[in-house]
Order: C-alpha cells, then sequence, then structure tokens
C-alpha cells in the first residue's frame, strides 16, 4: 500500500491467499487484459488483500460498507480518495489534510469509481484495483501522467451525499 494511505486494508492469510491467487495468474499472457490482470493479482499477493472481482474485472475490497443507501448513478457525493500505479507511485490524491473533500455525480468519473461507490454508502472505504478499460483505457491520461492500457489501484473513502439546495417556499 501506499504511504498516507485513505483506507486501512486489512491483511488477509498469507498461505489461503496465494493458494487462491496463484491458479489465477495467467502464464505467458498475451493480451494486455491478461497482463494488467496479472499484475493486480500480484499486487494483492504482494499486499495480502483478499478481493472480490466483478464479471467485467474490477477487483475491489469493501473495508467499511458505511451506513445507509448505498452511492447511486446520479448522484453527487463528496470523496476522500488516492490513485496510485502497482509500484505505489501516487499519481493524484485529495486527502483530508488537504481540505474538503472531491465532490462529483456518479456516473461523470471513471468506471471503476462509478461501480465502487454502488457498493458503499457514506462512511464506507473501499480499495479498486481497477484494468484500465474500466479507468482510462487506451489513451491515458494527464498529458502523460497516466500512461495508456495503464491499472490502477484507488483507496476511496466515501464522505457523504451533497444535499441539493433547498427549494425556495412561497410566503
Amino acid at each position: 500500500m501506499s504511504k498516507g494511505a485513505v483506507v486501512s486494508v486489512p491483511k488477509a492469510d498469507e498461505d489461503e491467499l496465494f493458494t487462491r491467487l496463484m491458479g489465477e495468474l495467467v502464464q505467458n499472457p498475451q493480451t494486455n487484459y491478461q497482463k494488467e490482470r496479472n499484475e493486480l493479482i500480484n499486487y494483492a499477493m504482494d499486499n495480502l488483500i483478499d478481493f472480490q472481482e466483478t464479471s467485467n474485472g474490477l477487483m475491489y475490497l469493501v473495508v467499511n460498507p458505511g451506513e445507509g443507501p448505498k452511492g447511486k448513478w446520479g448522484k453527487k457525493v463528496k470523496v476522500y480518495y488516492k490513485g496510485y500505479f502497482s509500484d505505489g507511485k501516487v499519481f493524484d490524491q485529495k486527502l483530508r489534510k488537504q481540505g474538503p473533500p472531491f465532490e462529483f455525480f456518479i456516473g461523470n468519473t471513471i468506471h471503476a469509481w462509478n461501480q465502487g461507490l454502488e457498493m458503499i454508502a457514506p462512511g464506507g472505504k473501499i480499495l479498486l484495483l481497477s484494468p484500465s478499460h474500466l479507468a482510462y483505457g487506451e489513451e491515458g491520461a494527464g498529458n502523460g501522467l497516466i500512461p495508456p492500457n495503464k491499472p490502477l489501484i484507488f483507496e476511496i473513502e466515501f464522505v457523504s451525499f451533497l444535499k441539493p439546495p433547498k427549494a425556495p417556499t412561497d410566503s
């Protein structure tokens, strides 16, 4: 994990995790998807992360599910986060010590975030291991900051929903 974590991830049992994940690695990966998947599985083994996986390849660990309704497409939310590569190099972050949380609408960001935030509620924390097709894909981002076809890791704390402004009342 990177320093200054947003999410404190519990360590999995090393023997059980390695036994399960070694069978998931592709020997002599040919496709970009296979190479990225191997990279993320190796990251999980190195950091003893017992992840689950969605049908589209997003690996995740719900560290804290939060309380109340889960994130929903079209809802505006506030989050703290850290994004980094499998080598631990941070490419972007918004931490508590940096001020107010980042605000956005679920659905207006990368697929991995949209999907991950629909799994937790306010107060929740999630770790996402995202293949590139659920992040910035073949284009990359940030004028080379995130290279094309690069899998990414995100730690996200779902702070709250942003409440819509109250409608004026008739007097």
